[in-house]
């Protein structure tokens, strides 16, 4: 992996439209058209299999639960995205850390650590684990513990962004990516947490499965499997994207 240095100022840092001229956001944008494509893909296998019929894999639970599932091939995208993070993050700790820059060390520190609690959640489902057996055992509401899990992974990242933010300061150019990924993972987040609340899943899920699948796919599962899993895909997306044009910036 190339050398990461940040000897210039913070002033010449380029701006979001002054770093895309530079192409510095070539490969993100690659890697978003790329995931966008395999997103696209897997919903024309489900219209493909399930709402048209053309196929007969849709007889093994439909396309919907072999792409979209637990553990399926678009949960994998994800996957892929948090780990990388995770790698490069950790890279550029101890780069930082080499060059005797502990800002910049400790906040992707902090960072890396909560992309790999989110890795270790979203691909053995601990939350659910802790969850059943905390409201079976011990009484307490679902929504409380998961609460408490997603409290568990965001907080080093937290306290990066409160306590080390200054690589954010000194590179705007990738706070749009950053943004994005943020929003749509917190959507998910507080979708999660509110989703037994009066069925939530059910009753958004029953609208939108006859409205965009004609109730080829279960209104929950059409919920969280399929809108969920690609949300969440997205998101970890756009954070791969944000990390990659600020290693080209760093670079440059």
């Amino acid at each position: 992996m190339p050398h990461v240095t940040h000897e210039n100022s913070a002033e010449s840092r380029p701006s979001f439209w002054e770093s895309y001229r530079q192409g510095h956001h070539r490969t993100a944008l690659l890697i978003l058209a790329g995931t966008f494509l395999l997103l696209t893909l897997a919903w024309a296998a489900v219209y493909v299999v399930d709402v048209y019929g053309l196929s007969q894999v849709g007889a093994l639970k439909g396309a919907w639960w072999h792409l979209f599932r637990q553990g399926s091939p678009v949960e994998w995208i994800q996957w892929g995205f948090l780990a990388l993070i995770f790698w490069h993050g950790s890279y550029l700790c101890g780069v930082y850390h080499q060059q005797g820059k502990e800002t910049y060390a400790r906040f992707w520190g902090w960072a890396s650590a909560s992309f790999v609690l989110m890795l270790i959640e979203d691909a053995g489902d601990p939350r659910h684990v802790l969850a059943d057996y905390g409201s079976v055992l011990l009484g307490i509401p679902e929504k409380f513990i998961e609460g408490a899990v997603f409290a568990v992974m965001v907080a080093p990242l937290l306290w990066a962004l409160l306590r080390y933010r200054q690589p954010l300061k000194d590179n705007p150019q990738i706070l749009p990516y950053a943004v994005v990924g943020t929003i749509l993972y917190g959507l998910v987040a507080i979708s999660t947490l509110l989703r037994v609340t009066e069925n939530l899943y059910f009753r958004v899920g029953r609208s939108l499965s006859e409205s965009l699948t004609g109730g080829a796919v279960p209104p929950y599962f059409l919920v969280d499997f399929v809108i969920q899993e690609t949300v969440e895909a997205l998101a970890a997306a756009f954070l791969f994207a944000a990390l990659l044009v600020y290693m080209r910036t760093a670079r440059s």
